[in-house]
C-alpha cells in the first residue's frame, strides 16, 4: 500500500520521535502531475494572449481589400482570435517538444527508447519555434 520511500519516512519519523506520525496527508499520485499540467496550460494561455482574447473579445477574422485575413497587418498591439489560437498552438508544440526531448535525454540506458522521443521532441520544438517566428515575421512585414 505504501511505497518504499513513504515507509522509510514513516520509519525515520518513528525513530526520531518514538511514535508514528499522527496526521499524514494522503492524496492520489496523479495530483502533482495534474497540477503541473494545469500550470503549464495556464502559462501557455497567458503567453498566447488569452487574457486579451477573453477581455477584449477580438474578431475571429478581419476583412481587408484582398479578402478575409487572420491577422492585423503591421500592428503588434492588436490581434485576432485566429492569430491567438494559432500562436497558442505553436507554443504548445514547442513546449511538448521540449518535454519529449527532456524525457528522451533522461532515458540513457536504452538507445532506441531514448533516441525516438529525443528526435520527435527536437522536431516538435523546431516546428513550434519556426511557426511562432514565421507568424511574427508575417505580422511585422505586412504593410
Amino acid at each position: 500500500m505504501f511505497s518504499r520511500r513513504r515507509k522509510a519516512k514513516r520509519a525515520k519519523f518513528a525513530k526520531k520521535f518514538g511514535r508514528p506520525p499522527i496526521f499524514e496527508v494522503k492524496y492520489p499520485s496523479f495530483i502533482p502531475q495534474l497540477a503541473l499540467f494545469l500550470l503549464i496550460a495556464a502559462v501557455l494561455f497567458l503567453l498566447a494572449g488569452g487574457l486579451y482574447m477573453v477581455v477584449k473579445g477580438p474578431p475571429l477574422l478581419i476583412s481587408l481589400r484582398g479578402g478575409p485575413a487572420f491577422m492585423v497587418p503591421g500592428q503588434i498591439g492588436e490581434q485576432t482570435l485566429a492569430e491567438g489560437i494559432l500562436f497558442m498552438f505553436f507554443l504548445t508544440l514547442g513546449v511538448a517538444g521540449g518535454y519529449m526531448a527532456y524525457h528522451g535525454l533522461r532515458e540513457n540506458h536504452r538507445l532506441r527508447r531514448s533516441s525516438l522521443p529525443l528526435a520527435v521532441g527536437i522536431i516538435l520544438f523546431a516546428l513550434g519555434l519556426f511557426g511562432a517566428q514565421m507568424l511574427l515575421q508575417l505580422k511585422i512585414a505586412s504593410p
